[in-house]
């Protein structure tokens, strides 16, 4: 309402002296604090009294928000530098460039020590080579096994048959004829004896008869009597062998039969053993030949591939930077600098440099999940560098990650969109200055003129009207200092009560 609008209201009488307090106050104080008159009214249920009420009129105003959000430049395209071999694990570094260098793309970067990794792979071909003949020979002897083995089964098998026949035959002939035999030679010597001593009993008895000279008795006699002692040695000899061969020489080759038997039945299952398994498993040693060398060769594939790690060459031009932005942020450039230094191992499977191409920068920033509702894509924003005495630069959000990158924080891309300074750099802090919510016609009442009632958890303001208050139920939406946003409950030219009164 203007001056002139206001002078005009008043010469016809409709303006009323609350509202000329109100809009002095707009005009002369501030909108985030404005006081009304003092009036007489009436509070429900209670007794009409003169009271001094501050009140405050509803009007449509801007209301806009801002929020700063730490952020880092960084680079639009940067190359992070590792090193994951495939099988060698030793990687000492031999030349290095420095942090800030200023790299074109396919220079070195990193050269390590390839000295023992070159003898490593030597030494392998050598192994990989005598295991190709290893298999080789493996797989010519098989088939010579084979044949061995079954020449070696079909001889045990035909022993065992003969044994079988021996045996047999010892059993049911052999052994009862050695018992006869014996039997026979003990029966025929005692046959002998006694046949010699009954001679000899008669040609005694015969020659005290007859007239034969002594000398020729004597010569008779003498030989008939060897014959008898003859025959009492052959006949002792005779029990003799008798005896060993039945209590001595059959038990022992009844004996000597079964074990050989049992030898020969197990010669045979040996062998029959030996040809079942002895293959196999010879069959089983060259595929672990086989495998143990397709081992060494797959081992062999990735040394040479790890060989050309030896020389790591950067995919871009660009500023080297040592370690790896998180967040924006270099938090182990100090520390590797003590690292990469040549003689020492350089870490494998994390980020060791870094390359970027310092001609296109972004600020990469993280924002919190309050504010995430409030900030779209395409948004303008502010960037200020922390940098003293540097102006503000223009810039839009890029993207805002749909997932929390950490708890309660979401990652925040903002592209420059005007010209920058030549002194920025990757890793600088800056501030984001972002509109988080802003609304034209918003209606902005001060805080204390909201309330809230625990009855029902709902806000309420005492809205005045002739001369009384009337408690009214409202919605709020955002607040920026003093003030807060009525969403819904109120409309423009609505006066509330700044005072605390009894409902």
């Amino acid at each position: 309402m203007t001056r002139s609008l206001f002078l005009f209201l008043l010469a016809f009488g409709i303006v009323s002296l609350g509202a000329i307090q109100n809009l002095q106050a707009v005009e002369g104080d501030s909108a985030d604090s404005q006081k009304g008159t003092k009036s007489a009214s009436t509070l429900p249920g209670s007794k009409q009294k003169d009271v001094s009420r501050k009140t405050y009129t509803v009007s449509p105003r801007p209301l806009r928000i801002e929020e700063s959000v730490e952020g880092h430049l960084v680079a639009t395209e940067m190359a992070e530098i590792s090193v994951w071999p495939e099988s060698w694990s030793d990687f000492k570094i031999k030349e290095v460039v420095p942090h800030g260098a200023h790299v074109q793309k396919g220079e070195t970067l990193l050269q390590f020590d390839d000295k023992h990794l070159n003898k490593a792979i030597a030494d392998l071909e050598l192994d990989l080579n005598l295991g190709e003949l290893r298999i080789n020979r493996a797989e010519q002897e098989i088939p010579r096994k084979e044949r061995s083995l079954e020449r070696q089964l079909a001889n045990a098998e035909e022993a065992l048959k003969r044994i079988k026949e021996d045996y047999e035959r010892y059993r049911e002939t052999e052994r009862e004829q050695s018992i006869d035999s014996a039997n026979m030679s003990l029966k025929m010597a005692k046959f002998n004896l006694d046949y010699y001593k009954d001679e000899l009993e008669q040609l005694q008895k015969m020659y005290e008869a007859d007239d034969l000279t002594e000398e020729t008795e004597e010569i008779v006699l003498r030989r008939q009597k060897f014959m008898v002692e003859y025959g009492t040695f052959n006949y002792e000899m005779s029990k003799y062998y008798h005896d060993q061969m039945l209590n001595v020489n059959i038990p022992r080759r009844d004996h000597d039969m079964e074990k050989s038997l049992e030898k020969v039945e197990e010669l045979v299952e040996d062998a029959q053993i030996a040809s079942q398994i002895d293959t196999n498993v010879a069959r089983y040693e060259l595929e672990k030949q086989r495998s143990q060398r397709k081992e060494a060769l797959d081992k062999h594939i990735k040394l040479l591939s790890d060989r050309g790690l030896m020389a790591i060459k950067s995919p871009i031009a660009g500023v080297v930077y040592y370690g790896q932005s998180t967040d924006g942020k270099w938090s182990k450039i100090a520390d590797l600098r003590q690292k990469l230094i040549p003689g020492k191992a350089a870490d494998k499977q994390s980020v060791l440099l870094t390359v970027l191409d310092v001609s296109e920068l972004e600020v990469l920033a993280l924002l919190d999940e309050k504010l995430r509702i409030g900030i779209k894509s395409g948004q303008s924003v502010k960037v200020q560098p922390v940098a003293e005495g540097s102006d503000p630069l223009e810039a839009k959000v890029a993207s805002i990650s749909s997932t929390p990158v950490t708890d309660g924080k979401f990652e925040l891309k903002v592209d420059l969109t005007g010209d920058s300074p030549e002194w920025l750099v990757p890793g600088m802090s800056c501030k984001v200055e972002v509109v988080t919510y802003e609304k034209q016609d918003a209606l902005l009442v001060p805080k204390e003129a909201v309330h809230e009632d625990d009855a029902t958890d709902r806000e309420y303001v005492r809205v005045v009207q002739d001369e009384k208050v009337k408690k009214t139920w409202v919605e709020t939406g955002r607040s920026k200092g003093k003030n807060i946003e009525i969403t819904s409950g109120l409309a423009a030219g609505d006066v509330v009560s700044l005072e605390d009164e009894e409902d």
